[in-house]
């Protein structure tokens, strides 16, 4: 059958992730980490001197969550590169109940764990929502490239 491929060539190859290879899930999570690395740049060099928090919905998107969101991107991005580069396919974070209880840990710990030890950190839910919703778009993203790592169905 054309595009199947040997369950032992997919074993042996901890780099296979499904039909489009696995370079299409390493460009997808390097080039998240990056578009989350430029938001960050852009956000507190160019947008946010634009906007003060009372300018409404914008100035509190710019200052308070935008870069939540992103974080969520990054992180995930960033694990599943690490995953990938340690040659460990199965412990990609892919699957939605995976990406939703990652960002959750990491949301409570820096909305909840966080503002009782460092002064500058205050913790709101709205940004755990965001570190929540990053990881939704994450796997919308994951599912439009039809990348499901973890867990892909044997070949016929």
């Amino acid at each position: 059958m054309k595009g199947s491929r040997d369950v032992n060539e997919c074993v042996a190859n901890p780099w296979w992730v499904g039909d489009r290879g696995a370079w299409t899930f390493a460009y997808l999570n390097v080039g998240l980490m990056l578009v989350a690395m430029g938001e960050w740049c852009l956000n507190k060099w160019v947008v946010k001197p634009m906007y003060v928090w009372e300018d409404g919905v914008v100035g509190m998107v710019v200052h308070g969550y935008a870069n939540d969101f992103f974080a969520g991107l990054f992180l995930l991005g960033y694990t599943n590169v690490l995953v990938m580069w340690m040659g460990r396919r199965t412990w990609a974070v892919s699957r939605w109940w995976q990406v939703g209880l990652m960002m959750l840990m990491v949301g409570l710990f820096w909305e909840g764990v966080t503002p009782m030890y460092w002064q500058r950190s205050t913790g709101d839910v709205f940004d755990l929502l965001m570190y929540l919703l990053g990881g939704g778009v994450y796997i919308g993203l994951v599912k439009v490239c039809g990348l499901w790592v973890g867990g892909n169905k044997e070949r016929s």
